[in-house]
């Protein structure tokens, strides 16, 4: 004769403290509860970003050693979500003065080790531009991106 099917208990979650961790309590085998901790890490703040294109489609006309930068300030409450916000976007090609400054808005998600991945969306805009992956190590973010679906390149983001 088989054992009744033992019920099944929701898995539960809450938030603790402190503000950038995550408690989960999993039902294992025999009912025993077990606490999972994820710690994310911090990313508020205000962050330098300085973009290098290093490959680029030629029928746009944008060269490569086109310096992309911007002031992203992040938002990060708990969780892996952030948002925030960027000013003085602006691309610089070599040997030329800076483009007009652009605004918008930053999202993204942080992994308990250190990844990241940011968006900037410019504002008015319904889709994001740029879009970069790294790792958070110390005051600074450091990675690969694409922006416009024809750029490529590396950035940095210094914390302040």
């Amino acid at each position: 004769m088989s054992q009744p099917a033992t019920p099944r208990r929701p898995l539960l979650c809450s938030r603790a403290a402190p503000i950038l961790a995550v408690s989960l309590l999993v039902v294992g085998c025999g009912g025993s509860l077990t606490e999972v901790k994820l710690s994310y890490p911090d990313v508020n703040g205000v962050y330098d970003l300085t973009a290098l294109i290093t490959s680029s489609d030629p029928a746009w006309g944008i060269p490569h050693g086109t310096r992309q930068t911007a002031v992203l300030t992040i938002r990060h409450a708990s969780g892996p979500q952030f948002d925030g916000t960027f000013s003085d976007f602006q691309a610089t090609e070599p040997g030329s003065p800076p483009t007009e400054p652009r605004t918008g808005s930053v999202s993204g998600t942080v992994h308990p080790n250190g990844q990241i991945l940011l968006e900037l969306t410019f504002a008015g805009s319904g889709s994001s531009y740029w879009t970069g992956g790294g790792k958070l190590e110390s005051r600074q973010i450091a990675g690969t991106y694409g922006a416009g679906g024809h750029i490529s390149g590396t950035f940095t983001a210094q914390r302040r």
